[in-house]
Parts: C-alpha cells; sequence; structure tokens
C-alpha cells in the first residue's frame, strides 16, 4: 500500500538507507511543503510537512519496520496518532504499545524513544510548533 507517492526512485532510496548521520535533513521541498528525513538509529523514517503556524505542527510521518527513534526530549507538547502499523514508544522507561487509531501525547520534557516492529504511518502534532519541524503546504 503507498499512502504517498514520493516516486518509486525516492521511496528505494528511502527503505535504503540504515546509518544515522543527523536526526533530520530536508529532502525536498514542494512549494511551502517539506518533505524532512529523519536519521534514526536503524531504518527509515521521514515526515511531510501538512501544516505549521507558530502555535501548531502538523506531520505525516512514515517509519519502516526495524526503525528506531533514539531517546530524545522535546519542549512541546506531542501528540501521536497512528493511522497504519504499530508502534512502541518507552516513556520514562514504560512501555505504550500504539496500533491503528491509538494515539498519545506527551509532555514538554519527557524522555522518550520509539521503535516500530512493522511499516508504521502516523500523525504527529506539537503545541506549540516545533522549530525543527517541516513546513506545511
Amino acid at each position: 500500500m503507498e499512502l504517498l507517492d514520493l516516486g518509486n526512485d525516492n521511496l528505494v532510496r528511502l527503505k535504503a538507507i540504515t546509518e544515522a548521520l543527523e536526526f533530520s535533513t530536508v529532502v525536498r521541498s514542494q512549494g511551502a511543503q517539506q518533505i524532512i528525513e529523519l536519521n534514526v538509529k536503524n531504518g527509515t523514517s521521514y515526515m511531510v510537512g501538512l501544516y505549521k503556524t507558530p502555535l501548531i505542527a502538523v506531520a505525516r510521518n512514515f517509519a519502516t519496520a526495524g526503525t528506531h527513534f533514539p531517546l530524545h526530549r522535546h519542549d512541546e507538547w506531542e501528540l501521536l496518532l497512528v493511522y497504519y502499523g504499530r508502534m512502541v514508544l518507552n516513556v520514562e522507561g514504560k512501555e505504550i504499545k500504539l496500533a491503528e487509531k491509538d494515539f498519545y501525547y506527551n509532555r514538554p520534557g519527557v524522555e522518550h524513544s520509539a521503535e516500530f516492529p512493522e511499516d508504521c504511518w502516523f500523525l504527529a502534532i506539537t503545541m506549540p510548533a516545533s522549530g525543527h519541524w517541516p513546513e506545511g503546504g
């Protein structure tokens, strides 16, 4: 199932990346919309900016099976909503499993990481907008 058409070559390239370099890099901009590739510990992940103002940012995210987001924290509130696949969050040492239609919100400053046992599509919302998130279209 292809939920976002990035072109066959880009999708193959994104799935082939496995080494972490930096946490995020802008891959491509389409007008006001940006696609950001997240260079994570294992696997491949990217986010597409859907909407961004100083008060809120909304991004559509994809992570391949086996992707691992390293332990990190935000200064913003973060809401995650899974709409395809599964993710496993580790929040302050507690494992939280999310599947389709599940959501989780994280308070500012709370350390968390994520693992993806299968390909996963999810929405992520930060309030206020996170400065390192992509611009929405």
